[in-house]
């Protein structure tokens, strides 16, 4: 059982995983995230304000994806940019856009997290008491050194 590499870290956080095991069922609902992954136990809110990196992320991806559609929009149609059409694409791209990349923005965030900041040993432990398999506390009881 070895801790993730801080580019597999991000990796799995950009692709919806579990940023320390890979684990992908980290979701009941498209919004709703575990506390916990049911894999490694990781433990997620590594503290209070712990999601305002996420929200960051996801304001950050909005703001971005709406400047290229907007600018890209009155690159294409200039000098006859239909306003009203870019405005209306526009608006519903910063209302969709946030919810849809809502799960995405979590994970990332977990995963830049784990990357800067490595899990320390007391929140290993804590996760293993959840975890399954290899994560498990029986996992770490394995891999010490027998006495002798």
């Amino acid at each position: 059982m070895t801790e993730p590499t801080k580019g597999q870290a991000l990796w799995r956080g950009a692709t919806r995983r579990c940023a320390r095991c890979g684990e992908r069922k980290l979701f009941h609902r498209w919004v709703t995230m575990v506390e916990r992954c049911p894999r490694c136990g990781h433990h997620y809110e590594r503290g209070d304000g712990f999601w305002l990196g996420s929200i960051m992320i996801n304001m950050a991806f909005t703001f971005a994806t709406f400047l290229v559609v907007f600018v890209g929009g009155m690159v294409v149609t200039w000098p006859d940019t239909p306003w009203t059409a870019l405005l209306i694409l526009t608006l519903t791209l910063n209302l969709l856009f946030p919810i849809l990349f809502h799960p995405f923005s979590r994970t990332l965030w977990v995963g830049m997290e784990m990357a800067a900041r490595p899990l320390e040993p007391a929140e290993a432990i804590d996760a293993a008491a959840y975890g399954t398999g290899e994560w498990s506390i029986a996992g770490l009881e394995s891999e010490t050194p027998a006495d002798g």
